[in-house]
């Protein structure tokens, strides 16, 4: 499997390590890696954990150079001959988007945070599947994009057990620590993360000044790095330190090489974010070289902290709390280290990962066993694995019969691709994902896949309340009470002209019929979504209910022509 991966740049930074582990691990387990982006210095590295590093802004937000870039990285991808692509961020991934048009191959996309919510951010969500890193990101994903929620994934960062393993410290490293900053025999409270307003080190600095109150022996570490348009920020917080009196207490490090030197110094690692942070992987570091941990009561830590076993939380910007919390001390000999790598390792991070990926690639089986229906264009087939899900696929040549079948010379010339009536149905899906359509009456679309029988839509299988097999309507019309059968079809027309839902072809062999426990029947529309109209009117809400109400009128006919005694009527 050859995987291609994009992201802005390789510098420093939490996207980029993930990017890096992920590259380090595929080539280790035997696959090919290639990263692209605009370079940056983390690339020897990329290159000597054997994996390819491609030059190209995929950096940029330039809209004039957006369709040159986007051609150039299209080629490259054809030359690499890539099995999947994976974006970390969202210029890659609007290019990515665009240029594997037409190439067939499948996208991940990876949200590393809370992006600002958006067109620009939409783009996060288009992948064939979405990782988040976390519950609360797929959450805010859920609650702001119309996705479906078995394309997203979470999978946390993870890290290498070994590099933060307290059996393996540094000792002359840890003791110079703590002579360079005079942490022998004190409560050392580290915060790490760049100098920001975001990490509301205020905060931080005001709840020591507190707890040194009842803990004189209390010693904080602010480890991280200053940028240049930060630095009025470092020198009010200096400020402070100096107006509270906290000079001896308080300590800044801008450059720590040796972190779990750092962590193993400390007593408790502290987060002050002010604003959800997407995860927290430094609050899994301290776990794993057995230190608890503190954090404000959102985004990422959720998934980290069990609050009262592993750490606590307090409510942002609560110095008070957060000092109370500073000067109580975690009970001796308590074993955070492993369940933390148990639940954030760098291993279960790229198993997860390559799971995703083995999912796009590897073709389902299909054997004949598991055949349940088929049509003139396309059959329906069980999902091997899933009971509850089934693989509709179009049947090898059907297209070209349905071509060679147009009496009219001209239809015969279009292109193969626009016979294919999945094409329609996955127009149909995008545009109820887009208006956010009610999906009671329609099985809900997971994707495509791949099978042993060609590309397939992934859908919900219908079946009965009791988990038996569910009938068509025209076997239904043939052997149920009509009363029943006229109250399922009075319902699914209502449903049509409330949610404006159009059907190509309204047949009665194209609508399942589920049977509850209690004797109602439900109707689901299983082919034949979406106009088939030139100019798309369909897609304006108001034309779109004026076709369905006609559909629907037309459709009452049929079955009364061949049921009489059915009582149907459209109000």
């Amino acid at each position: 499997m050859h995987v291609v991966q994009l992201l802005p740049e390789l510098n420093q930074g939490g996207v980029e390590t993930i990017v890096l582990a992920l590259n380090r691990e595929l080539v280790l387990h035997g696959h090919r890696s290639t990263v692209i982006s605009a370079g940056g210095t983390l690339v020897p590295q990329i290159e000597s954990d054997g994996g390819q590093h491609i030059a190209l802004d995929v950096c940029s937000k330039n809209p004039l150079t957006f369709i040159p870039r986007c051609l150039k990285l299209k080629t490259e991808l054809l030359k690499l001959d890539a099995d999947i692509i994976h974006t970390h961020s969202r210029v890659p991934a609007w290019l990515a988007f665009f240029a594997r048009k037409r190439l067939d191959i499948p996208l991940v996309t990876t949200v590393h945070g809370f992006n600002s919510v958006g067109k620009y951010s939409a783009i996060m969500t288009k992948g064939d599947r979405v990782i988040c890193v976390s519950h609360p990101v797929k959450a805010f994903i859920e609650k702001h994009y119309p996705v479906q929620p078995d394309s997203i994934s979470v999978i946390h960062c993870g890290i290498d057990p070994s590099a933060f393993d307290p059996a393996r410290i540094d000792r002359r490293e840890l003791d110079q620590l703590k002579h360079d900053h005079a942490l022998e025999g004190k409560r050392v409270v580290t915060s790490v993360g760049r100098i920001t307003e975001l990490k509301d080190y205020e905060t931080f600095i005001r709840a020591i000044a507190i707890a040194a109150k009842t803990r004189p022996d209390i010693k904080a570490l602010v480890v991280g790095h200053v940028r240049e348009d930060k630095q009025s920020l470092f020198l009010q917080l200096q400020q402070l330190v100096g107006e509270l009196g906290m000079a001896g207490h308080i300590d800044f490090i801008q450059d720590c090489p040796h972190m779990p030197e750092l962590y193993a110094a400390s007593s408790v690692v502290v987060s002050c974010s002010k604003k959800p942070e997407s995860f927290g992987l430094t609050l899994v570091e301290a776990l794993a070289m057995n230190i608890p941990v503190i954090a404000t009561r959102h985004g990422g830590p959720l998934d980290i902290i069990v609050d009262g076993v592993n750490g606590s939380f307090f409510e942002p910007g609560d110095a008070n709390a957060l000092a109370e919390l500073i000067v109580r001390d975690h009970p001796a000999g308590t074993d955070l280290r492993t369940d933390a790598i148990a639940r954030f390792s760098l291993e279960k991070m790229v198993d997860s990962t390559e799971s995703v990926y083995s999912d796009l690639v590897e073709p389902i089986p299909l054997e004949p066993s598991l055949f349940i229906a088929e049509g003139s264009h396309r059959a329906i087939y069980h999902h091997p694995e899933q009971a509850d899900k089934c693989l509709k696929i179009v049947k090898a040549g059907s297209l070209e019969k349905r071509r060679q079948r147009n009496k009219k010379w001209y239809k015969r010339l279009r292109k193969l691709s626009s016979f294919d009536e999945t094409r329609k149905d996955l127009q149909a899906y995008r545009q109820f994902r887009k208006q956010n359509t009610d999906l009671s009456h329609i099985p809900r679309f997971y994707g495509m896949v791949k099978t042993s029988l060609g590309p397939a839509m992934l859908l919900d299988l219908v079946t009965n309340e009791d988990g038996t097999p569910a009938r068509t309507l025209a076997s239904h019309l043939e052997s149920t009470d009509k009363a029943r059968i006229a109250a399922a079809l009075a319902d699914l027309a209502s449903y049509l002209l409330e949610s404006a839902i159009v059907v190509r072809d309204f047949s009665i062999y194209d609508v399942m019929v589920r049977e509850g426990r209690d004797g109602r029947l439900k109707l689901f529309i299983i082919d034949g979504l979406g106009g088939k109209e030139l100019i798309p009117l369909s897609s304006i809400r108001y034309f779109a209910r004026l076709k369905a109400e006609r559909r629907v009128r037309r459709f009452y006919s049929k079955i009364l022509a061949h049921h009489p005694d059915l009582s149907l009527e459209l109000k």
